[in-house]
């Protein structure tokens, strides 16, 4: 007996996790992107200029005063020398190549046009201070860095739902107290600890209701979740242009995470199997009675369904005690395991620098930055679609290099034509596809290539340099301060690094996955380089794929922060309970 047995005869995929799917989960993962893509615009650096007391309180027009300011084919962060007040009086201004310049000293004027205010007008993050827009670009990164170990043992402890709400909490205070923040290291701070949450409120959501559908059906969770996340974060530069100000935007983040709270604190269940594991059979039974008379199934009408669940429980139990007891040090001492490990925290890291960088840089290019940003969001659907098939004909490994081979080609195009306008966008978005691509087939490959007492910490491990990858990406899109080429060229050549050493995994379709560490390092031995599964029959690559559902979390982006750390609480929860997980076929 399964837990999937049990969830059968609570109605299976029923009314309840229909309604579920329809009112919480799709709901829930639109409004994500907002959380922690916002940030791109909000930190947006429209055009400026010095600002001169005396010129901004004349009845002069803007583009008259920016004539007067502005130095031509100089930088916006000089003004002329000369004096501004016998400029008034005379109505004159005699300047040449010749005339002297000094930076600003009063500060500096803004472009409101397009945004009425944004974090980098308020605390004037432009010139000699622009180096901090990376830094809150970064923001949400280092909060998922630092905070998603301590919300991942909250969760384990305390819940994924208390864990869901508690982020939510989070989330509502960071963004409303980051707005009004009167100090500039406050401010920081608050963008720190708003990240810290982002990680862990999607991924409660995940897993409350991955764990009350069948094994069959988390594929099609994946890929809703994709289209979900693809959707909202489109939205988002529709958001931004509505707002015009990154006070309001944040208060409309602030009042979607209140919302959450609000609307799903006496909906949202607790997971059956968090409760099992944790000795609480009793509140597990009752949710589980509660859905099967939402479902008109009959588990409610058994009365030996305690006894059921206690004994479940029993093995999950002795499963997480297990787990518990494997040392890190595993990964070192076989030589197999330690090569894959570092493959692939080396490829997390080095593709989540294009992955998030790319959306940074689409500011800068050429067009208009929201409609850039939207269509850089949608070619995640088309791309996830296509890797699908790819990852049938070609495999887990080729599929891999060639999509991180194809990204380094599109990045590497700019540098070639740095005189065309139009070619950094297109760039943009066939990097970003194929990045998107890579991003899903290393999730996959992160759970195949290790055995089963080291999977979950394998995917975290490779999660975490996915983060630290994540950090770096808004400092090497500040390149683009000397020359608009250089961010697509470095993000180029990382991508060509992790190409060839994803080259050097190996192929894992149509083979079972590794129950043992002997089993990992024995398939060491037949690894060949130049090998294809394009003609291999596909008989066991079907059981293999059902066990990386049950493993896996969703494999597209993310995020986010959607994002990593936070995904092995998936894998620890779905490989908890061996007993709970296997389907009977």
């Amino acid at each position: 007996m399964t837990f999937e047995n049990i969830l059968e005869e609570a109605g299976g995929f029923g009314r309840y996790q229909k309604s579920l799917l329809i009112g919480y989960f799709i709901p829930c993962f639109t409004i994500f992107p907002w959380f922690s893509m916002h940030v791109i615009f909000i930190t947006s650096i429209p055009d400026h200029w010095c600002y001169i007391p005396l010129i901004a309180k004349s009845n002069l027009s803007l583009e008259t005063q920016k004539q007067l300011i502005k130095p031509e084919s100089k930088s916006k962060c000089l003004m002329y020398d000369v004096d501004y007040s016998k400029v008034l009086r005379t109505h004159r201004l005699n300047v040449g190549p010749h005339t002297p310049t000094v930076r600003c000293n009063h500060g500096w004027a803004f472009d409101k046009s397009t945004y009425v205010e944004t974090s980098t007008t308020r605390w004037n993050m432009v010139c000699q201070y622009d180096i901090y827009v990376p830094l809150i670009l970064a923001s949400t990164f280092i909060g998922v860095f630092i905070g998603t170990p301590f919300y991942t043992a909250f969760s384990e402890r305390f819940g994924h739902r208390l864990a869901f709400f508690v982020s939510a909490t989070v989330i509502c205070i960071s963004e409303v107290g980051s707005a009004y923040s009167p100090d500039f290291t406050l401010f920081v701070l608050l963008r720190i600890f708003g990240g810290s949450a982002v990680s862990t409120i999607q991924s409660t959501t995940y897993l409350i209701v991955l764990e009350l559908v069948s094994p069959k059906l988390r594929t099609r969770l994946n890929g809703i979740s994709t289209i979900s996340w693809a959707a909202g974060s489109s939205t988002v530069p529709f958001l931004a242009w509505l707002t015009a100000d990154w006070r309001k935007l944040c208060g409309l983040n602030s009042v979607c995470a209140a919302a959450m709270l609000l609307l799903y604190f006496r909906w949202i269940p607790e997971s059956p199997r968090w409760l099992m594991s944790k000795n609480k059979h009793e509140e597990a039974v009752e949710i589980l009675k509660n859905i099967s008379r939402f479902n008109d199934g009959t588990a409610h009408e058994d009365s030996q369904l305690i006894n059921r669940i206690r004994c479940l429980g029993v093995d999950c139990r002795t499963f997480v005690e297990e787990q518990k007891n494997v040392s890190h040090k595993e990964f070192f001492r076989h030589p197999g395991i330690r090569r894959r490990l570092l493959i692939l925290t080396m490829c997390w890291m080095l593709n989540s620098m294009p992955y998030y960088g790319l959306m940074m840089n689409t500011r800068f290019l050429y067009g208009d930055p929201f409609l850039n940003y939207f269509l850089a969001a949608m070619v995640e659907v088309p791309s996830h679609l296509a890797t699908f098939i790819l990852l049938e004909g070609l495999g887990r490994r080729w599929t891999t290099v060639l999509a991180l081979a194809c990204t380094s080609v599109a990045c590497f195009m700019p540098f070639i034509f740095r005189d065309a306008k139009g070619v950094g966008i297109v760039s943009t978005f066939f990097a970003k596809a194929a990045c998107s691509a890579s991003y899903m087939t290393l999730n996959i490959q992160a759970s195949e290539l290790f055995p089963n007492p080291l999977r979950p910490k394998a995917i975290r491990l490779c999660c975490t340099a996915g983060v630290c990858g994540s950090i770096v990406a808004p400092f090497i899109v500040y390149l683009y301060k000397f020359g608009a080429h250089l961010p697509f060229l470095v993000f180029s050549v990382l991508m060509a690094v992790a190409a060839v050493c994803s080259s050097f995994l190996l192929e894992t379709r149509g083979k079972p996955l590794s129950q043992t560490i002997a089993e990992a390092e024995e398939s060491e031995k037949h690894w060949k380089f130049f090998s294809s599964v394009c003609c291999t029959s596909t008989e066991n690559d079907e059981t293999s794929w059902r066990e990386v559902v049950r493993a896996l979390p969703d494999f597209s982006d993310s995020a986010t922060p959607r994002t990593y750390l936070n995904e092995n609480q998936s894998t620890l929860s779905s490989q908890s309970c061996p007993n709970l997980n296997s389907s009977s076929s």
